[in-house]
């Protein structure tokens, strides 16, 4: 519930984050591994500004396609703690 919380009390506010996705090479049909990276950009004089940081880590897992030769679909699943909302 802790995350529940934090979000109530950030409600409202805003700021800007750079994403930056780092995935592993390519190998036929698994998973790539996938690191995802949040920074805070800077928030100049704005009034209620929040600085979101983090890093998640997961995969981008491949996904069936019903048409033949229609490439694939990658699906990112990740996870880890992203501050200040936990």
């Amino acid at each position: 519930m802790a995350c529940r919380r934090d979000s109530d009390r950030l409600r409202g506010e805003h700021g800007n984050v750079q994403i930056g996705l780092i995935v592993g090479p390519s190998s036929a049909r698994r998973a790539r591994s996938l690191t995802i990276v949040l920074q805070a950009a800077r928030c100049g004089a704005a009034r209620r500004c929040v600085r979101l940081a983090g890093t998640l880590r997961g995969a981008l897992n491949y996904e069936p396609v019903r048409i033949p030769d229609a490439g694939a679909r990658l699906r990112p699943v990740a996870s880890g703690k992203i501050r200040p909302i936990g």
